[in-house]
């Protein structure tokens, strides 16, 4: 673990050179420095909220909060337990859905027609695989489980994992392969980011999007773990050697430059060794999801390898774990055999239900997709058809991440053609392509059956008679002679 993990106070010469590896601008840095003091953890929330820990005295001098830094966890938040969109529905909704539990979660060790709804633990049962070379304490005698709870609370001040989070952890110790499934702002992230807290080794993240990725950083780095990103937005050249060094608990990287990576990532894998390879937003992947990327689907080199048949020092192959928010059952079939995922991959699933989002249609601006991190979205607005329902629940899926009560309406107009996006494709994609339009106009026109139900329907999940809370079809006509 790295010093400083926590926000104590250093010399600040100490933050600028580590904020400026991370990406912030040292004009930006010296001035949060200069009024909040020494210390990263306070510099990094002024220059990400405009505040710090810090206040400023009358006479213009800092005035420090009493609390002893040194027993402060670098969450400032304190102990919480990891929200969920059922913690908010009741009180909305006038529902009972306090007697559903927790999370839903269901794993796979293949692919699964539909889901199984029922309610798992936050941290399940005792017993555990094989495990990865895990930090210990000095007399040794945490548990995966413990030792995943103690880095939890002390880096992101959360009580426990959720229940998919703990199938994801607990298939990445028994050094299997993955592909989680899980809703828009469930905490995906955490399954390879807590990994990299739990090991000496270095987790590898690839992901589509720069803007994505930097603040990813920024956020790790207020939870005062280190990470930094390579791509054509990584303004300083050094940062990419550091991080072929081992300096970064947590390399984000773009799938190109990954590529461009492999022999540097060979001797990252020795010495001081690469914990996991996550994949994120993996429906790029796939010819048949709404986002296909070619380089994406070159990334079955790590498979190729990183495996122990190819590189002697490697006892087990470096695990893949695969996630992202929208995938059909044909997507995630293409998923495991273009990435050569292994045949014991296991698949873990949560409900594509969002209780607390309610889908419009206004019959009559392509939404935001990836890399919109912000909790407290109220209110998509989908100005015409999008190309795919994936792409539509994948964008839609941006509003209400806190799990309170959100809007998504969807606009169309019955007397405008959509266009397909990107307009160079084959004659197999263009099929697939207008297959996923009509998949959307059939969801625009319904009237009669809840909107969630055909979206969930949609990606295989099958939906029960209680699943439904509130009223999700709204539909209203107003034809547009455009």
């Amino acid at each position: 673990m790295e010093a400083n993990s926590s926000g104590a106070d250093v010399s600040a010469d100490h933050i600028i050179a580590e904020l400026l590896d991370m990406g912030f601008e040292f004009d930006k840095i010296s001035e949060a420095i200069g009024i909040v003091g020494p210390c990263r953890a306070d510099v990094v929330e002024f220059m990400l909220n405009g505040s710090g820990s810090e206040q400023r005295k009358p006479a213009g001098g800092l005035q420090r909060r009493s609390s002893d830094r040194s027993t402060r966890p670098a969450n400032p938040r304190g102990n919480f337990k990891q929200s969920s969109i059922t913690d908010h529905i009741a009180s909305t909704t006038g529902s009972k859905m306090e007697s559903r539990g927790g999370e839903a979660s269901t794993s796979y060790s293949w692919l699964a027609p539909s889901i199984d709804t029922a309610v798992t633990a936050a941290v399940c049962s005792k017993s555990k695989p094989e495990p990865q070379t895990l930090l210990q304490n000095s007399r040794g005698e945490f548990d995966l489980n413990d030792k995943i709870s103690a880095v939890l609370k002390k880096h992101f001040g959360f009580s426990c994992v959720k229940g998919f989070q703990k199938e994801a952890l607990d298939a990445w110790s028994a050094h299997k392969d993955c592909l989680v499934l899980a809703a828009t702002g469930s905490g995906k992230s955490l399954c390879f980011q807590i990994p990299a807290l739990l090991t000496m080794k270095i987790v590898v993240v690839i992901s589509p999007l720069i803007s994505l990725m930097h603040d990813q950083c920024l956020k790790l780095a207020k939870h005062g773990i280190s990470a930094c990103f390579l791509g054509s937005g990584q303004p300083d050249n050094r940062v990419e050697g550091k991080a072929m060094a081992g300096m970064y608990k947590i390399v984000y990287v773009c799938p190109e430059t990954v590529l461009r990576l492999m022999e540097p990532l060979k001797k990252l894998a020795e010495k001081p060794g690469i914990a996991l390879f996550a994949i994120d937003e993996v429906h790029c992947v796939s010819k048949w999801g709404h986002d296909f990327r070619p380089d994406y689907r070159r990334l079955s080199v790590l498979r190729e390898n990183f495996c122990s048949r190819k590189l002697k020092f490697l006892e087990h192959d470096i695990p893949l774990m695969a996630l992202t928010a929208t995938a059909t059952l044909h997507v995630r079939e293409d998923i495991l055999k273009s990435l050569k995922m292994s045949e014991h991959t296991l698949v873990v699933l949560t409900s594509f239900f969002r209780p607390n989002l309610r889908f419009t249609v206004v019959v009559a601006t392509i939404a935001f997709g990836m890399g919109i991190d912000k909790s407290n979205v109220r209110r998509i607005i989908h100005y015409g058809l999008p190309q795919s329902l994936e792409a539509y629940y994948q964008e839609a899926g941006r509003a209400g991440r806190d799990g309170k009560l959100s809007d998504c309406t969807l606009y169309c107009s019955f007397m405008r053609t959509p266009t397909l996006l990107p307009n160079k494709r084959s004659d197999e994609q263009t099929r697939a392509a207008y297959r996923m339009l009509l998949d959307c106009f059939h969801y625009a026109l319904n009237t009669s059956t809840c909107r969630a139900k055909i979206l969930v329907k949609y990606f295989g999940e099958d939906f029960g008679p209680d699943g439904c809370q509130m009223y999700f079809s709204t539909f209203s006509m107003y034809l547009l002679l455009i």
